[in-house]
């Protein structure tokens, strides 16, 4: 009978209880994991009680970061609108649009694209249009370029963004650039 109870007890309020412990126990753990699994009921309670949304793993990453990475455009959304920083960088200088680019969310990237210099750069002084170039976001490209990205940037490599395009034989990358670099002569 007790175990019952006990059971009973256990399933009508475990959800509410144990929830409450993640969020006590790990913290930005629990955090960094609900922005990775876009489980926006997690992220906005971390958010509401806790407070530090730019907090960083050990790699620097933010949530919002993992949320552009992994391409969750709603918790991204919940991010921002709850004042996360998208400017930040990783360990390596690494944005959260670097992220979205990296993996070919082009709704997350249309999120992020405005709220930072769309020449931010890396600690390898690689920049988002470099990104799309090297990983072959053509949209992605046109709209940093759109938006103002510099083609001529180089990297630490010397490398701009038309050379990183060569190097992965994508000629209608090179075509999209070298067009962009005509007519920012004329």
């Amino acid at each position: 009978m007790h175990k019952n109870i006990l059971l009973f007890l256990i399933v009508l309020f475990g959800p509410f209880f144990f929830s409450n412990i993640v969020i006590a126990e790990t913290d930005n753990v629990s955090f960094f994991k609900a922005a990775k699994l876009n489980d926006i009921v997690l992220l906005q309670r971390f958010v509401d009680e806790k407070g530090s949304i730019d907090s960083k793993s050990e790699d620097g990453y933010t949530a919002l970061m993992y949320a552009a990475y992994y391409g969750h455009t709603e918790s991204v959304k919940l991010l921002l609108d709850r004042g996360a920083s998208p400017c930040l960088g990783d360990n390596k200088g690494n944005t959260a649009l670097m992220g979205a680019i990296f993996k070919g969310y082009p709704e997350v990237v249309d999120l992020l694209i405005d709220l930072c210099d769309v020449n931010q750069r890396n600690f390898e002084g690689q920049t988002p249009l470099m990104y799309a170039s090297l990983f072959g976001r053509e949209e992605m490209a046109k709209a940093l370029l759109e938006r103002g990205a510099d083609p001529q940037l180089k990297d630490a490599s010397g490398r701009d963004a038309t050379n990183l395009a060569e190097s992965q034989w994508n000629q209608a990358m090179v075509k999209i650039l070298k067009w962009t670099k005509v007519i920012k002569n004329t």
